[in-house]
């Protein structure tokens, strides 16, 4: 399993009990890709690269007597 899958697989993991307990959540992402190409007349290459690529989770919840809390995970994929 490459590291992008066992990354999705913990963030998920800790996903699923962070949402049961918080009033507003927010899932988001950057997908940052280039492909290069290099041509120098005797041979040719395409390639591709990660640029900082990265998903996240954030939210808030108000509690009880006016305290509130927010958190705010994110991890790069590599």
């Amino acid at each position: 399993m490459n590291s992008i899958n066992k990354g999705l697989i913990l963030f998920t993991s800790l996903l699923v009990p962070v949402t049961g307990y918080t009033a507003s959540n927010t899932l988001y992402g950057d997908f940052r890709y280039s492909f290069n190409s290099i041509d120098n007349d005797v041979d040719s290459t395409l390639s591709g690269d990660n640029n900082a690529s990265r998903i996240g989770l954030k939210g808030s919840t108000e509690e009880v007597d006016g305290i509130s809390a927010f958190y705010h995970l994110q991890t790069g994929a590599a």
